[in-house]
């Protein structure tokens, strides 16, 4: 390749990427509401964005979900099994990543409108202490199941996600709601454990991001 083929091949490879490269930014989420169980927490993420041409936008995502307020004060949920009734503090969490797709209404370097396709994985954690039996005799044993656990499971959400943000370019701001499916839902062992502590097959989120772009 000669040095006139070469300046031609860099001219074209540039001009190909100014398109992909022109505007990418970092977000910061600093509060959202998921609801990954059925009783729903809250979540914090960060990531990166890039514009890929005028009308669509990818973003790759790290999620946490955690209680927010976990104080010295139990909140104490209720539940029963085998007749006995069962106090117990549930403690759900999440780590995951999620890719989004997003076609934009407007141009990328305007204030617009627009909808994504998720797909992400989620490594959803329960913690279960502070475990009170009531109705038992007092000689009566304590159940083999009336324990505190600690257990995982893995799923992987599919769906939705539509939100209006600001240009990447300097500030950017995006708000926002969705729904997802959790395929790979499945129940928590612990058995005494209340149908809201349990894992969302259909999820719903909503929150606000801002962060810096160029």
């Amino acid at each position: 390749m000669n040095t006139v083929q070469r300046i031609l091949c860099t001219i074209t490879v540039t001009c190909a990427l100014v398109p992909v490269l022109a505007q990418t930014g970092l977000h910061f989420v600093p509060f959202s509401y998921d609801t990954f169980t059925k009783r729903g927490t809250n979540c914090m993420a960060f990531g990166l964005d890039r514009d890929v041409n005028e009308h669509s936008s990818i973003a790759f995502d790290v999620q946490f979900g955690f209680r927010l307020f976990s104080g010295d004060e139990v909140e104490y949920q209720q539940g029963n099994y085998q007749g006995t009734t069962v106090d117990y503090a549930a403690d759900p969490s999440f780590i995951g990543f999620q890719y989004r797709s997003s076609y934009l209404f407007k141009e990328a370097d305007e204030p617009t409108p627009y909808l994504s396709v998720l797909v992400g994985v989620r490594s959803t954690k329960m913690v279960v202490s502070d475990v009170v039996l009531y109705g038992l005799d007092y000689n009566d044993p304590i159940p083999s199941w009336a324990k505190e656990s600690s257990e995982r499971i893995m799923v992987f959400p599919v769906g939705l996600r539509f939100g209006y943000r600001s240009p990447l370019y300097g500030y950017a701001g995006d708000v926002y709601f969705g729904i997802a499916h959790q395929i790979g839902k499945d129940l928590w062992t612990t058995p005494f454990l209340e149908d809201e502590d349990q894992l969302s097959g259909f999820t719903f989120h909503v929150g606000y991001s801002f962060g810096v772009g160029w």
